[in-house]
């Protein structure tokens, strides 16, 4: 792999780098001179040899250095040659980045230059993108070696280590960036700036003593070695270019036959100039080499340095073969400069080996599902596997080594390797196995740390040296043998460390583990889900598993975690499910037991009264039973003789909540705390912004559940506000940016998702619930939408002059396209679309949605709803969903009519006790086809304390009701302040297959809803 590295250091901070970099610059233990300056280091010295290297014995040494002589232009390219790879940290100043570059070279290196602070930047548009500095004085003006003028050092200590270059008789370095090509091999230097010398001076390049292989061995001496010496003294109107030295280099005996091929111009070529037909690579017979030419090194970010021409042979070379490069002058420079080549034809041949690459190495006796993985099965008995190819012969050595973490270092980053060599036993393709039993070390004594592994093997006959290649990068070798622990479940978690707890007919088991996690399963009641993504931090989330509705007694579960290398929790895990929020047990026949819990934090609900009465309520309550809960939250009543009950939970320090009616043996309810039901959460929504975009922002969490997304501001369409969410609930976060409210399809730019990493592609753990009254902050990462977008099929209308109830609309209507997910509560954000008015009340509805994400979480079966909300000036809203049946076409299918209001009626005067309250029933569950449907009032008291009245409908649209808050005045206990209550009404419609009305999980209501309509608030004074 091609690493580019790039920046400026001076003469002064590249000794002391290396002398405080300890570790980083020890040659290898068996070197007698290893250490930097000033006394032996403390690490290994070692570097992974690159894909194509070489490794070989004793100290790296210069084969050549490039150019010699004069008449060289002053943007001339610097070129070493080494026998073997050399270690880019033994260029490079400690703790620099190091960034990727194409194919198998390492690119742009240390910048050398003296360390003060005046910036310089490049003037001719070739060298490196790093700023070059001026000296440790302050008010550098940026020229190479300036001294300054501030009151710093004015002088530096002369460079003794790295490779470097200056002008004869000075010890300045010159600014330079480097690459490092051919698997380590060649470092190539290309100054940063034009060289500037005195009248007849000359450039020197230099290596220093700490110079070292991949393997540690320092280059040796003492003093640098001056390795070419050149005269940049080129005509300054000369602009035709020369070839400073092919590579393999020429007249080379023992180039790679998988190598690519070089050309180093001494100036900037123009690219499109140069092509397969004036760079031409063919044997001494004739045959040509076909591949393709580029300019992979960069003199600043996305502008290639056309200096260094590259040509990648489609194939490997033929073996022990004469190669000849043909060159013309058709390459040009400049407008009008050509290449000045000499007639040399060829200009340069060289000869490869006879041996070839091996095909691939991998760990032979790995886990099935972990490819490369080094674990507690097979560290004791590891076996390689290298296949060799057809042209392999007996004999043939090869050279295997595993690089690991140096776990004798205080270094976390220390490398190391262990080494076995195999010979090749018959001729032809073959998978020779190199046995690396005991190499290791024990499980309870490793050779490595826990970590990354690099996989690596060199093939060797006689005295030729083919490249080293790696296993495969796709399988992320490892190696570990710690097997992973269970931290933590959830948040929320039981009263035993292992209980899951949940408010949802589907179990999405997430938590914390002491590592990422490879594997994860969980089964619960013989059904079983698999590990949907973990993160480096340990959180994992499960795929959801159909728990159904669970009785009083919950279920257990039995869950297995396999860390990333394979290796197995050391003991088995199990604990319970209980599953919080539900109806069920079955007909009530004369014992009902009543579960109350804390909604915020899933706890339950200590010495809350339970307040219980037959049938509906009545003013005065007749037949009336209050219990108080025991430390499991639940009240139990036996003996009882109605078949229906209305269940009122009364506890301190939280709301209310009534179910109305319910016929069932086991009622688990949820009651909202009146402080710390919420936590904050804020936010970023990373896109590249255009004029008038913001960012719809989706969230499962919304503190009021049937929110369908917050729209961020026009002046800072980046940022999420601060909303109110549900709190230990997991986070699904989505993200849509344009113009809002659209006005065609497509209608966003950009989208992102949480759960879906900043490719959108890469699957991720939901942000971690938050805790009740944090503050909590997510940062969302949008790409462009291009390719991953669906539109809806057709358009079609929703007529909301069937919305009784619903006055002149206000504005358009809302369009939002929601996914519900099992196992997560509420919906989340996936489209918009908008609304075009037409005939009275009726609009066509349209919109567009990420088809990306549907395809990225299909395993949570998201349900795409189009969703369009009207609103009237008393603020009553009507919602009506419409199924998205196929989401890949955008078909969709009507669900029902668009829903009436449950108008609530103003009453006469004051009310003595617990109201009745009038309302219009405009609800029918059977107008959808699975369809089930609650009623709600809310009672918020002048103190804010809320009254939830629960009512399963199953009358159909009844019109005028009238429906009696639970009588409280005989029990004692206290309810809400007396004074102006505001009471609003709710229609919620929701989709379901199975439930009953003895069967059913109540957030299901939200996850499921169809359609919605909410009625305005209307004061009842409460004397």
């Amino acid at each position: 792999m091609t690493n580019r590295f790039a920046f400026a250091f001076s003469a002064a901070t590249l000794l002391l780098g290396f002398a405080a970099c300890g570790g980083n610059n020890v040659g290898r233990l068996f070197d007698p001179e290893v250490g930097g300056p000033g006394g032996a280091g403390d690490g290994t010295g070692i570097e992974a040899v690159p894909v194509g290297g070489k490794t070989v014995e004793g100290r790296p040494r210069v084969i050549n250095a490039f150019p010699t002589g004069s008449n060289w232009p002053a943007s001339v390219p610097i070129v070493i040659v080494f026998n073997e790879s050399i270690a880019e940290d033994s260029i490079e100043d400690n703790g620099t980045t190091t960034t990727a570059a194409p194919a198998d070279d390492r690119g742009d290196g240390p910048v050398v230059g003296d360390a003060g602070d005046g910036p310089v930047v490049p003037s001719d548009g070739f060298g490196g993108d790093s700023p070059v500095v001026g000296d440790t004085g302050q008010g550098g003006t940026g020229v190479p070696g300036d001294t300054g003028t501030g009151d710093g050092a004015t002088t530096a200590p002369p460079p003794t280590d790295g490779i470097f270059a200056r002008v004869v008789g000075t010890q300045t370095p010159i600014p330079a960036a480097f690459d490092l090509l051919l698997g380590g091999t060649v470092v190539v230097m290309r100054p940063t700036a034009a060289l500037t010398v005195p009248d007849g001076g000359q450039v020197e390049v230099l290596v220093g003593p700490e110079l070292r292989d991949v393997d540690g061995t320092r280059f040796g001496g003492s003093e640098p070695e001056v390795v070419a010496t050149f005269t940049p003294n080129a005509d300054a109107e000369a602009v035709d270019g020369e070839i400073v030295t092919t590579l393999p280099i020429d007249n080379e005996g023992d180039a790679l036959r998988e190598t690519p091929i070089y050309a180093i111009f001494s100036r900037a070529a123009n690219a499109q100039s140069v092509t397969t037909g004036n760079f031409v690579t063919q044997t001494a017979g004739g045959i040509l080499v076909n591949g393709n030419v580029s300019f992979p090194i960069e003199a600043a970010p996305q502008v290639p340095d056309t200096r260094i021409l590259r040509f990648d042979p489609a194939a490997a070379l033929f073996g022990a073969t004469d190669y000849e490069i043909f060159v013309d002058s058709t390459i040009q420079f400049g407008e009008t400069g050509v290449l000045e080549f000499q007639g040399r034809s060829p200009f340069s041949v060289f000869s490869t080996i006879a041996a070839a690459q091996a095909t691939s190495v991998a760990v032979g006796n790995a886990a099935t599902g972990f490819p490369d993985k080094v674990n507690l099965g097979n560290i004791a008995n590891l076996m390689i596997d290298v296949v060799v190819p057809a042209d392999a012969i007996v004999g043939d050595t090869l050279r295997v080594r595993l690089y690991g973490l140096e776990n004798e270092t205080e270094a976390t980053d220390d490398l190391n390797f262990v080494e076995r060599t195999a010979s090749v036993p018959a001729n032809g393709e073959q998978t020779v196995t190199v046995d690396f039993s005991g190499a290791l070390g024990l499980d309870t004594d490793p050779r490595f740390d826990d970590g990354s592994l690099i996989v690596t093997v060199q093939t060797e006959r006689g005295s030729e040296l083919a490249g080293y290649i790696r296993s495969s990068a796709l399988n992320t070798p490892e190696f570990d043998v710690t097997p992973p622990t269970l931290t933590e479940i959830g948040p929320p978690m039981g009263p035993n460390a292992t209980d899951i707890i949940c408010d949802q007919q589907h179990l999405v088991m997430y938590g914390t583990a002491s590592e990422r996690l490879g594997l994860a399963e969980i089964t619960v009641n013989g059904v079983t889900a698999n590990l949907f993504a973990s993160d480096d931090a340990g959180r994992f989330t499960i795929y959801p598993v159909d728990l159904g509705v669970l009785g009083a007694g919950g279920a257990t579960y039995a869950l297995s975690l396999t860390d990333t290398a394979g290796n197995l929790v050391a003991s088995a895990l199990s604990g319970a499910v209980r599953q919080r929020g539900v109806v069920s047990g079955g007909v009530l026949t004369g014992t009902l037991v009543v579960e109350a819990y804390d909604e915020a934090t899933y706890e339950p609900l200590v010495g809350a009264a339970i307040v219980i009465e037959p049938g509906v309520s009545q003013k005065p309550a007749v037949g009336q039973l209050t219990a108080i809960t025991g430390a499991d939250g639940r009240a139990t009543f036996s003996g009882l003789g109605s078949a229906r009950y209305t269940i009122t939970v009364v506890a301190a320090d939280h709301d209310l909540v009534t179910l109305v009616d319910n016929p069932s043996a086991f009622v688990s309810l949820p009651v909202p705390p009146t402080t710390g039901a919420t936590a904050t959460l804020t936010g970023s929504a990373a896109f590249v912004p255009s004029a008038g975009a913001t960012a719809l922002i989706g969230l499962n969490t919304f503190a009021d559940p049937t929110t369908e997304a917050l729209q961020t501001a026009a002046g800072n369409a980046g940022t999420i506000q601060a909303t109110q969410i549900r709190p230990n609930r997991p986070i699904v976060a989505t993200a849509l940016s344009g113009v809002f409210p659209p006005t065609a399809v497509s209608t966003f730019a950009n989208f992102g998702c949480g759960m879906c990493g900043q490719d959108s592609l890469t699957l991720t753990p939901p942000f971690a619930p938050a805790e009740p009254l944090s503050d909590n902050n997510i940062a969302l990462t949008l790409i462009p939408a291009t390719g991953s977008v669906a539109n809806l099929a057709a358009t079609y209308t929703v007529d909301f002059g069937t919305s009784g109830g619903l006055g002149t609309i206000q504005g358009a209507p809302s369009v939002n396209i929601l996914a519900s997910m099992l196992g997560f509560g509420g919906m989340t954000l996936y489209g918009v679309g908008f609304a075009t008015a037409g005939v009275g009340a009726q609009y066509t509805i349209n919109g567009s949605y990420a088809l990306r994400l549907n395809q990225t979480l299909a395993l949570f079966t998201p349900t795409l709803w189009v969703s369009t909300e009207a609103t009237d000036a008393s603020g009553n809203i009507a919602r009506q969903r419409r199924l998205i049946v196929d989401p890949t076409t955008g078909t969709t299918f009507n669900t029902t009519a668009a829903p009436g209001i449950p108008t609530v009626s103003t009453p006469a005067g004051a009310i003595t006790g617990s109201p009745a309250v009038s309302f219009q029933d405009r609800l029918n569950s059977a107008s959808l086809l699975g369809g089930f449907a609650f009623t709600q009032l809310r009672a918020a008291d002048p103190n804010g304390r809320d009254w939830l009245v629960l009512l399963q409908d199953i009358s159909g649209a009844n019109g005028a009701t009238t429906l009696q808050f639970p009588d409280l005045s005989g029990t004692g206990l206290v309810g809400l302040s007396t004074g102006s209550w505001s009471i609003g009404a709710e229609h919620i419609l929701m989709f379901t297959n199975s439930y009953s009305s003895t069967s059913y999980v109540l957030e299901e209501r939200f996850r499921q809803l169809v359609t919605y309509g909410r009625a305005q608030a209307v004061a009842h004074v409460i004397q």
